[in-house]
């Protein structure tokens, strides 16, 4: 009888506790996406047009669906809008503002205007970086040796 009881507390401990515990810190919020943010301004919009899963030193591309990303910034913190998702957002807080260095196809290093943000999560670790004319995000999670790259240019 004192079994089963502690066997349905440790049950119910782990049905009550363990998904607070689990749950990633506040990076997706809910707002309406037609609404330009307060105190934000649009960076850009940007189509995807590649994503590559990197694993043990070889890339293997994803396929694709139509996937168009908003960005909006206020300095501090980078917005990250998917179109066709409604009012859902991922906050990034940006952690360099002077500039991407940029490797052109003779090996020359450029730096263009553009943002460096950061998303840390339990679960996840998101870099992006954005300028006028291209965004990338890259992800890393924690537990896997997998590396995901999105590829995005600016649309519209």
């Amino acid at each position: 009888m004192i079994l089963s009881a502690m066997r349905y507390l440790c049950a119910l401990l782990l049905v009550l506790i363990l998904p607070l515990q689990a749950a990633p810190p506040a990076a997706l919020v809910v707002e309406d996406f037609n609404k330009v943010p307060q105190s934000f301004e649009l960076y850009g919009t940007y189509q995807v047009h590649s994503i590559i899963r990197v694993r043990s030193a070889k890339s293997r591309s994803i396929p694709l669906r139509n996937t168009i990303y908003r960005v909006y910034s206020n300095g501090q913190e980078l917005r990250l809008y998917q179109e066709g998702l409604g009012s859902v957002f991922h906050s990034y807080e940006i952690y360099r503002a002077d500039g991407i260095s940029e490797q052109d196809d003779k090996g020359n290093i450029a730096i263009k205007p553009g943002l460096q943000a950061r998303l840390i999560t339990e679960d996840l670790v998101k870099q992006i970086a954005v300028t006028q004319q291209k965004l990338t995000i890259t992800q890393f999670p924690p537990l896997s040796d997998t590396v995901v790259i999105t590829y995005a240019k600016r649309a519209r």
